[in-house]
């Protein structure tokens, strides 16, 4: 949960996340699709484009907090500076990302789906944060 104080200052609570499987492969390209378009969008820095106005939406209704352009290209731009360094990375990199992942839940005793940690479906999305 976010919290706005008083003083506006944003507090996170907790995060909570379910993982599921996008198993069929309608669903796994749609998926996939979003991805490409949510990147290929931060990287033209569209404030006005569809997922900058669900963030905009989201972050107003969770904290009351209303975005500028200039804030939302500045997150636009984070989203496409590590979009480009997942692509930058090989697949090394990110064997060793779901490795140090899945030993961080195992040291915090906290129970992971397998799911939650798929290699290749992370090569996956990885392909689809490529500009095409």
């Amino acid at each position: 949960m976010i919290e706005r104080t008083p003083a506006g200052a944003f507090r996170v609570h907790a995060i909570d996340q379910a993982v599921t499987r996008i198993s069929d492969d309608a669903n796994r390209a749609a998926y996939l699709d979003k991805v490409h378009a949510c990147v290929a969008e931060a990287r033209k820095g569209n404030c006005a484009g569809e997922h900058a106005r669900r963030l905009r939406a989201f972050l107003e209704g969770a904290v009351d907090a209303k975005l500028a352009d200039d804030a939302v290209a500045w997150l636009l731009q984070g989203v496409a500076e590590g979009a480009d360094e997942i692509v930058s990375r090989g697949d090394d990199a990110l064997r060793r990302a779901a490795e140090e992942t899945a030993n961080a839940y195992a040291a915090a005793h906290v129970p992971v789906s397998p799911h939650a940690l798929d290699l290749a479906f992370s090569l996956e999305v990885r392909e689809a944060m490529r500009p095409r």
